[in-house]
């Protein structure tokens, strides 16, 4: 698709407010858009939307968060919140992968954080289910 297609789509999509549909334009196109010629075809709030998209490209590996992690998150920590510590373990390693991340350490309350037994470098000890 030719780069004044692309903007002309983004601009429509903006003006509709349909973030979602211009943000996919742009990650798809993302390596054209951060050329200097082609920045210049587009407003600035489709600049600021680019800006953001860039943001969390670079972030993404860390920041975003699948919906099941969030739940496998929540689920931790409400058991651990009632003390079943057999449920905390039996997901943890489950998940013992997903669990490594420390942007998923840090979402875990105090109390999962007890129960998994984590040091001070933040990293899941083996735990072993019961």
């Amino acid at each position: 698709m030719k780069i004044e297609s692309v903007t002309y789509y983004i601009h429509k999509h903006l003006a509709q407010n349909n973030l979602r549909e211009a943000r996919l334009i742009m990650e798809h196109n993302l390596k054209a858009l951060s050329e200097p010629q082609n920045r210049k075809l587009l407003n600035l709030e489709a600049l600021s939307l680019l800006k953001t998209v860039i943001e969390i490209q670079r972030d993404k590996p860390e920041q975003v968060l699948t919906r099941e992690i969030q739940l496998i998150i929540q689920y931790i920590n409400k058991s651990a919140v009632n003390f079943q510590v057999r449920e905390v373990k039996k997901f943890a390693k489950m998940y013992e992968e997903q669990l490594k991340s420390g942007v998923v350490q840090n979402l875990l309350n105090g109390d999962a954080r007890a129960i998994l037994g984590f040091n001070n470098e933040n990293m899941l000890r083996q735990v072993e289910v019961s």
